[in-house]
């Protein structure tokens, strides 16, 4: 996994983190990423944040945790992750290890945005880290741009949507000069960048800071909405953004990500009332995506309509 920027918190505190990588094809992904903190010429503190949300899928989930833990500990502080150690990562159990330039720590947690997550931390003295430090503005835009083989920011941010590479293009649209003529679209970027990340606030300030009526802006709006808990709103922006076209994104993709935010609100409101009305609406929302994906068999989104449906 590779990490972001090296941000300056305050003073000569920094840290950088990897995007979240989705681990899986549930409804609510299991998830993992990586986290290091340090000062602005050295790493202190290692981490990889497991996060549990379909615990059919957990045994994946601990693979990665578990191969992502051996490989970082190998080249951080240049041993072989102990047994012990891997067995409590299967486990879920609590550890700790202590030697002489360094600790190694698991913890479990329960979320509040997840069932539960693991954190396996190294802490102390480490040999070689796979970081990326960026002290300068045209070094992180220049490091963009060989990433990315492009020359433009909004470009970089839409190859990097791609690739659900969510921190780059927030520093990439966050480095774009304010005066951009593509500024309507960085900001949509950015705005979907945000929403990936849970991170409603900032995605809400961006998108009150302009107005469009693209079907990729009406999408987003509702998919904030969304996020923040207002259904019916949500399904009318799903629904708006299915009637028009858009300038920014593949019109039919938009379409294809409406049906599916749609199909995921309704399926939200049946568990949460178990009504009947709830349960026909879900019902017909699942069916009506697997009717768009059923030239895509192996489509995730196919296989979960697929498992909704039968669920009910």
């Amino acid at each position: 996994m590779q990490t972001g920027t090296w941000h300056n918190v305050y003073d000569d505190q920094y840290y950088c983190c990897s995007d979240y990588k989705r681990l899986g094809t549930g409804y609510q992904l299991n998830s993992i990423a990586y986290y290091v903190y340090g000062t602005k010429n050295t790493a202190d503190i290692l981490q990889l944040v497991l996060n549990i949300n379909e615990m059919n899928e957990s045994t994946l989930a601990h693979d990665e945790l578990v191969n992502a833990s051996k490989l970082l500990v190998k080249k951080s502080v240049g041993i072989t992750l102990p047994d012990s150690f891997i067995k409590a990562l299967y486990n879920d159990k609590n550890m700790f290890l202590t030697e002489k330039n360094y600790s190694i720590t698991l913890k479990r947690e329960t979320g509040p945005t997840s069932k539960y997550s693991l954190t396996f931390t190294i802490q102390g003295q480490t040999n070689s880290l796979p970081i990326e430090h960026q002290s300068e503005k045209d070094n992180i835009i220049d490091t963009l741009f060989r990433k990315y083989g492009e020359s433009d920011l909004v470009k970089v941010a839409d190859a990097a949507s791609r690739n659900s590479a969510w921190n780059d293009i927030i520093t990439a649209i966050e480095n774009m000069p304010p005066d951009s003529p593509k500024k309507t679209k960085g900001n949509l970027l950015l705005t979907l960048a945000f929403l990936e990340q849970g991170k409603a606030a900032r995605a809400s300030q961006v998108l009150e800071s302009f107005t469009s009526d693209d079907a990729f802006y009406v999408l987003l709006e509702g998919r904030l909405a969304f996020i923040q808990g207002k259904d019916r709103h949500a399904l009318d922006k799903f629904d708006e953004a299915l009637t028009r076209p858009s300038n920014f994104r593949n019109t039919q993709l938009v379409r294809n990500d409406a049906l599916y935010y749609t199909a995921v609100t309704y399926d939200n409101r049946y568990n949460a009332t178990l009504s009947p009305e709830a349960r026909q609406q879900a019902m017909k929302a699942w069916d009506t995506l697997i009717k768009v994906y059923m030239s895509q068999p192996d489509h995730p989104r196919f296989k979960l309509a697929n498992q909704k449906l039968a669920s009910f």
